[in-house]
Order: structure tokens, then C-alpha cells, then sequence
């Protein structure tokens, strides 16, 4: 005879995963498996099954199936209406058969109805509130945000832009802007002190320092005029419009027939510009007026 011991059988290996031997069988069990690789194998299929039929949803029946039941067994029997058919039997959408058979339902079973007259509590609650209508003019004011810009039309105003780049500039925390104060104050805090020595000074008079100060006046705006008078003498646009001055009195005829084309053009662009930016037609409104 063999001193092999017998395989486990497939009781005992479920009760082994389900936790339901005693101490004793399950030293036993897992010396056994220890020594039989086939047992051992099988033992992993089990633990396998049973972790797939673990991860399973769980499936129950459905709210109405016991009342499906209870009327298939006794067909005499009435099933008690859902949640769902009592409010629209409250709400009046329900049709006459079934609205004549839930009102008969209602009468023979007390159930039902404390849970008819529950549903009717919270519709009558809810009709009493208070129902919010917009304010006048409403329609109006939302079509007049959303309606669309004309052509060319900015939201913003011109200065916006100037504006935000002035912000960056200006410091975000009070150390900061102390610091941008200080800097801008150093330069007039500077010319008071030295304006100050300049007074206390016994050898300085105060109408020499007047004297002083307008004859450097004067040359900076000697200076100044100069440079101006040349920039202006020299530049391009005083030479075409010395060039343009002549032609005009050498070809009289020539320069009216130029200002009259210009001034035609002129009026030409502000025509359209008027028909298509200022006042656009009706036509190219895709959106409908709101009625109030």
C-alpha cells in the first residue's frame, strides 16, 4: 500500500477559503497542500472563482417585483401604485382607466393612501411658493448685452490700454511704492538744499542768483528756437510743401483739379463709412427683437 495521502476534496478546500475549519483540520489542510502540488493548484482555482464572484455587482429585484409576485399568485389582488404613478395622478396626467382604478386602490388600502396624502402635502407646499417673475425692461436690457457691435466698435475706452500699462508700473506692495516716493522726492529734496546754501551764503546775494538764473534762461531759449527753426527749415515736409507751393503757382489749373479729386474722395470714404460703421442698415441684424 502507498502511504501517500489522499487528495483534499473540494469540500474541504472551500471550507479551508471560506474560514470554516477548526484549528486541527486546518494545520492538517496546510500541511497537505504544502506537500501536494496538485491540491495546491486547485486550491488557486478555487481562490481564483471565488475572488471573481467577490467582484460581481450584487443584483436584487426590482422595487415591484414582490407586488408583481403577490398578483401573479392571487390575481384578485390590486398592487400598490409607485411613487411616481400617485404624483401624476396629483398633477392630473394620468389617464381615466388607470386614474379610476388608483382612486378605487386609494379607498380600500390606508397604505396608499397616507402616502397619496404625503405627495399631496409637498405639491400644495410647493404651489405656495412664491413664483419670480423678471423685472420691466429685463428682456431688453440682456438683448442690448448681447447684441452685436458693429463693425470696428471697441468695448474698452482709447485710454484703457495706457491705463494698464501705467498699473504695471506702479509697485504692488507698501515697501515699494515708499521706495518709488523716495526716489521721486530725492531730486527735489536735492535742489531745496542746495538752494537753501546758496541763501545762507554771505558772499551770494539773492538778485546776483536772479541775475544768474535769467541769463541761463536765455541761452536755453536762444538755444532751443535755433534748433527748432532748423529742424523745421530742413525736415522733408517743408521741403515738399515748399516744392508743392510752387507747382501750385506754376500750374494753377493742375493743383484745383488735384483739390477737387481729394475733397470728392474725401466725401466718397465718409459716405461709406457712415452707411457702415456710424448707421448700418437693418439687413445684417441676425438676431430678433425681444417683446416684452
Amino acid at each position: 500500500m502507498s502511504d501517500r495521502p489522499a487528495h483534499l476534496d473540494t469540500e474541504t478546500l472551500q471550507g479551508y477559503l471560506d474560514q470554516q475549519l477548526d484549528a486541527r483540520r486546518r494545520a492538517e489542510v496546510e500541511v497537505h497542500l504544502g506537500a501536494c502540488p496538485g491540491c495546491a493548484r486547485e486550491l488557486e482555482a478555487w481562490r481564483g472563482l471565488f475572488g471573481t464572484l467577490a467582484e460581481l455587482p450584487l443584483v436584487g429585484p426590482s422595487a415591484s417585483f414582490h407586488e408583481r409576485v403577490l398578483s401573479g399568485v392571487f390575481p384578485g389582488r390590486a398592487a400598490h401604485p409607485t411613487a411616481d404613478v400617485l404624483q401624476d395622478l396629483i398633477e392630473g396626467t394620468l389617464p381615466l382607466a388607470a386614474r379610476t382604478r388608483i382612486d378605487a386602490h386609494l379607498t380600500e388600502c390606508a397604505e396608499c393612501r397616507s402616502e397619496f396624502d404625503r405627495w399631496h402635502a409637498v405639491h400644495d407646499s410647493l404651489d405656495r411658493i412664491p413664483r419670480l417673475s423678471p423685472s420691466p425692461g429685463f428682456a431688453a436690457r440682456v438683448m442690448d448685452a448681447v447684441a452685436p457691435r458693429p463693425a470696428g466698435a471697441s468695448s474698452s475706452p482709447p485710454w484703457r490700454p495706457f491705463h494698464a500699462a501705467a498699473r504695471g508700473w506702479i509697485p504692488r506692495s507698501a515697501f515699494g511704492r515708499g521706495i518709488a516716493a523716495a526716489t521721486a522726492l530725492a531730486p527735489g529734496i536735492v535742489l531745496l538744499l542746495v538752494g537753501v546754501l546758496l541763501l545762507l551764503n554771505p558772499l551770494l546775494e539773492p538778485g546776483d542768483l536772479v541775475t544768474f538764473a535769467t541769463f541761463q534762461l536765455s541761452d536755453l531759449w536762444q538755444l532751443a528756437s535755433a534748433q527748432v527753426f532748423q529742424l523745421l527749415t530742413e525736415t522733408a515736409l517743408v521741403v515738399w510743401g515748399s516744392g508743392a507751393l510752387q507747382t501750385v503757382r506754376d500750374f494753377p489749373g493742375l493743383a484745383a483739379g488735384a483739390a477737387l479729386t481729394i475733397w470728392l474722395a474725401v466725401l466718397t470714404s465718409g459716405w461709406v463709412l457712415y452707411r457702415n460703421v456710424v448707421v448700418p442698415t437693418g439687413r445684417s441684424r441676425s438676431h430678433v427683437h425681444a417683446s416684452s
